[in-house]
């Protein structure tokens, strides 16, 4: 009997001993909440804060210490988020305030072990000021150590584009064309040592009521490239929109957009292409030729030329001298 309660005490210490945890430091602000208040949202900071989220027995305990001593501050509120980025319920308050060190702390109940928790910290300062920290996900369970990590990236494509595509933007009344850009977006693309392919676009403008993000994926058919089922939601982080394609094959491509919503209105972003295990930065040293090659192509006398390089070649290709 003892040997079994010893055993017991034993993997119960254990048990609270291996809370998981995630912690890191930021300066990064909301682009969202910031960008839709920009006369009082505080849009840069220069120590940051620190966070932390923590799986207890009793929930996940949310930890944030802001840095910079911004004049006023008052109690902060938590700010949780579902996969489409639509606040939860109503701004928490965290009860857990220590003005002094200025530390906030929170628990959230009733949440499954491997869920996704967004959320970020609002925090009132003086003449009206706002901050908002950037949105922060959190897998409950998750140790950030690397211990629990499943995945690597083998592959990535990545990039930048003010582009929208145009078939769907002339086919909806709604849409907005390319004009709608100042910035555009960044996309990326990764292939995963699981064989998954991570989706992410990042729209750097504002929007007022900017969701719901859908992924449009095409197929070629007859020549022809058409929508390879219905629209698919996607993950909205702030601006962000996450998807995960599974079951692809190395070397397939795959074609795609994401489309926005807006205060009535919508957006597509321009078809973006890209090959399950492709990695561009690899590809463009290797394309890129050693010397920059110029052609031009010239009539005289009735004759076709190319000349290339400063050599000059007939029809045929055949150098002249």
């Amino acid at each position: 009997m003892k040997k079994v309660l010893f055993l017991f005490f034993a993997l119960l210490g254990f048990s609270i001993h291996a809370n998981a945890v995630c912690t890191a430091t930021s300066t990064a602000v909301d682009a969202f909440y910031t960008n839709a208040n920009p006369q009082f949202a505080v849009s840069s900071l220069q120590q940051g804060y620190t966070w932390s989220a923590e799986t207890t027995a009793a929930g996940v305990k949310i930890t944030m210490q802001f840095l910079d001593n911004l004049p006023g501050m008052a109690t902060p509120m938590l700010f949780t988020f579902d996969a489409q980025g639509v606040l939860i319920g109503n701004p928490i308050p965290m009860a857990e305030w220590n003005p002094t060190t200025r530390t906030a702390a929170h628990t959230l109940t009733g949440l499954e072990q491997g869920s996704d928790l967004v959320f970020l910290v609002q925090v009132a300062l003086e003449a009206g000021k706002i901050l908002f920290t950037e949105r922060i996900i959190y897998t409950v369970g998750s140790n950030c150590d690397g211990s629990d990590a499943t995945d690597n990236v083998v592959a990535e494509c990545s990039g930048n584009s003010k582009g929208v595509d145009e078939y769907y933007t002339a086919a909806n009344p709604a849409a907005a064309g390319s004009d709608a850009f100042t910035m555009g977006y960044d996309w990326s693309v990764k292939t995963m040592q699981s064989g998954n392919v991570e989706i992410e676009v990042n729209f750097l403008d504002y929007f007022p009521g900017m969701a719901a993000p859908q992924l449009f994926l095409f197929k070629n058919e007859g020549g022809n490239e058409v929508l390879d089922g219905d629209p698919i939601p996607m993950r909205w982080v702030g601006t962000k929109a996450h998807y995960t394609l599974t079951g692809l094959t190395q070397g397939t491509e795959i074609v795609f957009l994401v489309q926005l919503a807006y205060e009535m209105h919508v957006l597509f972003t321009e078809r973006i292409r890209y090959t399950v295990g492709n990695n561009c930065q690899e590809d463009t040293a290797l394309e890129q030729p050693a010397v920059q090659t110029t052609t031009r192509k010239v009539i005289e006398n009735g004759q076709i030329y190319i000349i290339q390089n400063g050599i000059r070649y007939n029809a045929l290709g055949v150098q002249i001298k």
